[in-house]
Formats: C-alpha cells, sequence, structure tokens
C-alpha cells in the first residue's frame, strides 16, 4: 500500500521495451539500480513495465546501450495530474486553496501526547493545558515551551520535571514523578529505615540521621536493617527520624549464559532494495521496504524547508532478514555468551557502581554447547 502511494505521488510511466532480451533488458537495469515493478513479458523481445520518472530519465540514457527502444504507453501520478490542470483552472485553484490551507494546519497542534503519568493523571496534565490556553488546534508559535513545562511541573508537587517537545503538528509531553522519598515530610513524625537492597560486605557506612546497627566488614544479605529511624536516646525517649545516609559494601555478582553450538538467528538474507521515507507534518511515508522482516542503513537524509511546509527525506539500503540456521565458532559463541552476560550486567548493576573486578571462565560441554560464567565484583551504595 504505501508504495502505491509513494509512486503515485511521485509520478510513474507505464512503457513498451522491445529490440533486446528481457533478460538484458532486467539485468541492466537492475545494475544501474533502476527499480521497474509490474513487469510483463508479451513475448522474447518485447516487455511491458512500470518505471518511475526518474527511473525513466536514466533508462533514456542506457537504451542505447541495451540496444532496445522504450515507448511511453502511459503517464500516471500527482505530477502528471497537477500538469493536467493548466487546462482546468478552477480545479488548479482549488488545489491552491487545499495547499494554503494545509499550510495553516501545519502551524497548529493536532495531537497531544501525555507520558509518565503514574499518581498524577493525564486528565490533570490536560487541565493545565487547558488553563494555559494549550489544545488541539493551539498556534505552534504561540507556545513557550520551556514556560509551558515549568507551568506543568508546578502544577502538582507529585511532579519532579516535566519535558515539552513539538514535532510538527504533535505535541510531546513527558513527566518524571517524584519518589516516596521525595514526597517524604518530616513533620509528620514517622520513622524511616535503610535497609541493604542486595547482599554485600560492608566497607563504609555513614548515617546522617538515624542510628547504624551495622559496622565495616560485617556481612548482609537483601533486607537486613542499616540505618534505623526509631531508635531511645540517653533518656530513654523514643525517636523517630527520617533515615538518611550511606552505606557503600563489596557486592558480587555472577552471571552466566548457555551458548548451544548449533545456533538459529536472524540474518541477512542477501535480498536487498534501495528505500525513500518522507516525513510531513510528522507523519511518514515510506517506500521499497516491502520485505517482511528487515533492517536498514540510512546513507542521506536532509530536511527540505524551502516548501510551504518542511518536508524531512531519507534515504539507504534496506536487507531482507530471516531466521536461518548455522554452526557457531567457538569465538562466535564466547561473543555471543558475553552479550548476553553484559546485558544482564547492565540490568542489574547500578550505572554509579565502581566494577573493581571482573572474572569470565568458558566450559565446554560433551554436545559442543558452551557455558560461559562471568563474576563481577563491585563497590556501591547499597541502601534503600
Amino acid at each position: 500500500m504505501l508504495s502505491y502511494v509513494w509512486n503515485y505521488l511521485t509520478g510513474y510511466v507505464i512503457i513498451q521495451v522491445t529490440g533486446c532480451s528481457v533478460e538484458r533488458f532486467l539485468n541492466q537495469t537492475a545494475k544501474n539500480r533502476i527499480k521497474v515493478w509490474k513487469i510483463k513479458s508479451v513475448s522474447r523481445d518485447r516487455l511491458i513495465a512500470y518505471i518511475s520518472i526518474n527511473g525513466f530519465r536514466k533508462l533514456k540514457e542506457l537504451r542505447t546501450r541495451i540496444g532496445c527502444n522504450v515507448h511511453i504507453i502511459e503517464k500516471a501520478g500527482f505530477p502528471f495530474y497537477l500538469n493536467s490542470l493548466k487546462k482546468r483552472p478552477v480545479i488548479k485553484y482549488g488545489w491552491i486553496v487545499v495547499i494554503i490551507l494545509l499550510y495553516v494546519a501545519s502551524l497548529k497542534i493536532w495531537d497531544i501526547n501525555i507520558s509518565g503519568c503514574y499518581n498524577v493523571t493525564e486528565e490533570q496534565i490536560t487541565q493545565t493545558l487547558q488553563d494555559a490556553g494549550v489544545q488541539l488546534g493551539a498556534s505552534i508559535n504561540d507556545i513557550d515551551k520551556m514556560a509551558l513545562a515549568n507551568l506543568i511541573k508546578d502544577s502538582d508537587d507529585k511532579i519532579a520535571w516535566a519535558g515539552v517537545n513539538i514535532n510538527g503538528v504533535r505535541m510531546n509531553i513527558k513527566i518524571v514523578e517524584k519518589t516516596n522519598a521525595q514526597r517524604y515530610d518530616d513533620e509528620n513524625n514517622e520513622a524511616r529505615n535503610i535497609y541493604a537492597k542486595k547482599d554485600g560486605m560492608i566497607k563504609e557506612i555513614i548515617a546522617l540521621n538515624g542510628k547504624a546497627v551495622v559496622k565495616n566488614g560485617d556481612i548482609v544479605k537483601e533486607g537486613d536493617l542499616l540505618i534505623n529511624g526509631s531508635f531511645s536516646d540517653e533518656n530513654g525517649k523514643q525517636i523517630n527520624v527520617y533515615s538518611r545516609g550511606s552505606v557503600v559494601a563489596d557486592v558480587v555478582y555472577r552471571f552466566s549464559a548457555h551458548i548451544d553450538k548449533i545456533n538459529k538467528d536472524k540474518r541477512r538474507s542477501g535480498e536487498i532494495s534501495q528505500y525513500t521515507k518522507i516525513n510531513i507534518l510528522g507523519y511518514e511515508l515510506i517506500n521499497g521496504t516491502d520485505y517482511e522482516e528487515y533492517d536498514c542503513e540510512k546513507q542521506y537524509e536532509n530536511t527540505i524547508s524551502g516548501n510551504i511546509f518542511p518536508i524531512w527525506i531519507e534515504k539507504g539500503l534496506c536487507y531482507e532478514v530471516s531466521e536461518a540456521e548455522f554452526e557457531l565458532t567457538p569465538d562466535e559463541m564466547v561473543q555471543k555468551g558475553m552479550i548476553i552476560c553484559d546485558s544482564a550486567m547492565a540490568d542489574e548493576i547500578a550505572h554509579d557502581a565502581k566494577i573493581i573486578s571482573k572474572r569470565t571462565e568458558y566450559e565446554m560441554n560433551d554436545d559442543g554447547s558452551m557455558n560461559i560464567y562471568v563474576t563481577v565484583e563491585t563497590i556501591e551504595d547499597i541502601g534503600i
């Protein structure tokens, strides 16, 4: 469907090719990256095909080399339609009115997306926007994104941060809510303890508020109490405080992966095509990705800003991807196992943890598979 829309927008011609073999014509067009489709072989030296306007221009330069005659049977698509309007001024000016309306519409907000809401509801954010005069149909030029983000943040004390971004005619609003600790009020006189969020050996504990119940060198388990927020003073009076402090520990992680020698994975099949992606007013059209599964390599991108509204264009190569069965070498098995273990490390180890050692071990099994073991030692704050 998208290919049809793209071909219509850019225009194409239906051609008849005579005087050369079908195979020679197809080989030369493929070699020179000229896209043709709906190819119908009428005889051994005569065929009918569809080709884009740019492709037809390239073909005109090649036809002498190919040794064939090319005749246009029919011209189709939006460019030819516009050209035909020269004789029908009413329709022509009607299109001018439509384009002007599209331009006016491109200066307004027609979609609002809100994300990050958990305790704060989207309805609250929407009401804040409406109070500020921001709703569907609002002028983009009248919106101060920074001021609007601050207004959203100040509208509810549960919001820690708010951001506003406008892409085409779509407004994206993202909020980050405060944690329970950030919303905690010291005046409520309730105790708050600090516990271990993982196993480790205590290296340093600093209780800024509350009473430390462990010391350096102690081994703690996940869930153990580290800093107590409820304790008695010298006179026996019960004191409840919001515990604050840092508890640095030596933490050991163990990760493993089992890799089979025979592997199934998605790889490029060898089929390749060129793709073109166009973004107009926040909406995308893409042509050349007719494969069921694929990956793309971008080769070119540009923004055309001299038109009535900005048009973003991207071009590149599209590779078909299909599932294949293949045998891994030992090095490939190690590499795949390390990728799995590194991914698990990224998920489990805090970004501010300091890695002080990392040890990797390999074990080959009788069936040719491999086990990879990774042991990581870190220094990090384990209090929560």
